[in-house]
């Protein structure tokens, strides 16, 4: 049986691919923007005529993390009972931690969804993570210092 992963700010679904290629099954996705849900739709569509055992070939969820419980996402991904075997994996959104976006780090509108992401992480108890490693958020030592913080939480 291969590993069960819910996968956070999905995008374009690459990550996604990555550990489905790897042997592991994406089970419920979630992507707030409407441009990378189509993008993820588009790619995944062609993944499976690649990998005909990809399952998801949608957003499972495109609502904000912000407003989706850890209770919803179990009973959607899971029918309210988790697998004895998964994984959370999701690259936190970039802007905040880049150039581009100042450096607002975890203050900043993007940065507080890590916070967010690592409340999930906490609640839903996965057995184990993956946190990409965004433009900029281990680079550079603000933002890895928050990243560290966010990390002694788990």
């Amino acid at each position: 049986m291969k590993p069960k992963i819910l996968s956070f700010f999905t995008g374009g679904g690459f990550l996604d691919i990555g550990f489905e290629l790897a042997g592991f099954d994406v089970v419920w996705t979630n992507e707030f923007n409407a441009t990378f849900s189509k993008l993820y739709s588009h790619g995944m569509t062609s993944l499976k005529k690649v990998n005909p055992n990809s399952r998801i070939i949608r957003i499972s969820n495109e609502n904000s993390i912000t407003d989706i419980t850890s209770r919803k996402i179990i009973r959607e991904a899971f029918s309210g009972i988790p697998p004895g075997f998964f994984g959370i994996i999701g690259g936190s959104p970039c802007p905040d931690f880049s150039n581009g976006g100042k450096h607002a780090g975890g203050e900043g509108k993007n940065g507080q969804l890590t916070k967010v992401f690592v409340e999930k992480i906490c609640e839903i108890q996965p057995d184990f993570f993956l946190i990409e490693n965004v433009s900029g958020l281990f680079r550079f030592r603000k933002h890895r210092e928050f990243l560290f913080h966010q990390l002694d939480k788990l």
